[in-house]
């Protein structure tokens, strides 16, 4: 089974006035408040955040300029963002059979797993940022990112 490379989302050059919120529990003894994740690109150049009361927002900032690059929103909450250890591409997870993927020139792409039930709870990037292993429960899938990087061995 392979695992395929899509990109077939919409795109706006303008913010929405309103972000998706939740609403914050003040009852519970230590509300969840504030930024909830992080990742710094390979360069420091970007940094990628996630509200915990927006957590189905993307905010991507250019630390160079300090200024807000992207905002990205999601169906589901975000449950984990990292950077690829050589480049500028972000991987974000969302649960479901999706990993999606960041790039610096605000493309992004998703890669869909072959199998429906499949939840996405982890990944790990290959120390080349060719490709990234996507871990759920049970098992996991190879996802080759970058098929013209791959060169043939010597003989």
């Amino acid at each position: 089974e392979f695992v395929t490379m899509q990109s077939n989302h919409t795109f706006t050059s303008y913010i929405p006035k309103v972000l998706p919120t939740v609403p914050i529990d003040h009852s519970k003894p230590c509300p969840k408040i504030g930024v909830g994740l992080m990742s710094w690109s390979e360069n420091g150049k970007y940094m990628a955040t996630r509200n915990d009361e927006m957590p189905t927002v993307l905010w991507v900032w250019d630390m160079s300029a300090m200024i807000l690059c992207s905002v990205v929103t999601f169906m589901k909450p975000i449950r984990f963002v990292k950077f690829s250890p050589v480049t500028s591409e972000l991987a974000i997870g969302t649960g479901g059979d999706k990993l999606f993927i960041w790039s610096c020139n605000e493309d992004i792409s998703s890669v869909v797993c072959p199998n429906e039930q499949f939840e996405v709870i982890g990944l790990r990037w290959q120390p080349d940022g060719n490709a990234v292993i996507i871990i759920g429960r049970t098992t996991f899938y190879v996802c080759q990112l970058r098929s013209d990087d791959v060169k043939e061995e010597p003989e």
